[in-house]
Formats: C-alpha cells, structure tokens, sequence
C-alpha cells in the first residue's frame, strides 16, 4: 500500500480500498484481497452463559403442575404468569455477542469480535463491503 492510496470507506471496522479489505480489531489488522471474499456478515448470538439464568424461570412455569393440586387454579395461573414474565425478561437482558463473519472461495472463515457500542458501525462495514464486492462481480 502507497501513502497515495486513500480508503473507498474507513470506520473502526477496518477500511475499505479498491482492491483489498483491510479488517480492525483491538490486537491486529488483517488484510484480505476483495477478490478472495465470497461472503461477509454481521451476526450476534446470545451467550451460552447468559442461558443459564433462564433455568429458574422455567422451572416456576412447570413447578405448579407438579406440586399443587387441581383446586388451586389461580395458585397455578399466578406462579405460571410469573415464570413467563421472569422467563421474558430473562431473554430479553441475556447478554449477546457479536462478529463479523468473512468466508472466503477457498473455503476459510475468518470471525472478528464486535463490541457492541460498534453494531451500528460494524453493519455500515459490511454493507459497503458487500456493495464493493457486487460491482467487482
């Protein structure tokens, strides 16, 4: 790379040139020629530790069937009620991670971690990205 050569699109993802990616995270900068992309993403999923708090909640939703008896309806309906929404509330705070997917023709994939103050960033990222890979196509 020259000092000539300017960025297409430049944020804290990485920078975006003509003919190659260059990817930013904390640690390093990895660059990747355009025309080895097949596909780039942004994806998030909730974490697997953050699963575990909605055990509690769900058992407060079939507790009532097995411990009280079938003239305690509204006991029933009340603890359920209560498990459902603990139980939504428990999805809705679970903690997710986010990264940006690049598969590359020969196969490989190659993942970054996104904080997630930089989503916003990150999705400009890849749509300018995937906008450079279909005029190249």
């Amino acid at each position: 790379m020259t000092n000539l050569e300017m960025p297409i699109f430049s944020n804290t993802c990485g920078k975006l040139f003509t003919d190659k990616v260059i990817f930013a995270s904390a640690l390093r900068e990895t660059e990747i020629d355009t025309r080895e992309i097949k596909n780039i993403s942004f994806a998030g999923s909730v974490k697997t530790s953050s699963l575990l708090f909605l055990a509690v909640p769900a058992m407060l939703i079939f507790i009532p069937y097995f411990f009280f008896h079938e003239s305690e309806v509204f006991l029933k309906f009340l603890v359920t009620v209560l498990g459902v929404a603990f139980f939504t509330i428990a999805v809705i705070k679970a903690q997710k991670s986010y990264r940006l997917k690049v598969n590359l023709k020969n196969g490989e994939t190659i993942t970054w971690n996104v904080w997630q103050g930089n989503m916003r960033e990150a999705n400009k990222f890849v749509e300018q990205v995937k906008n450079r890979l279909r005029r190249q196509a």
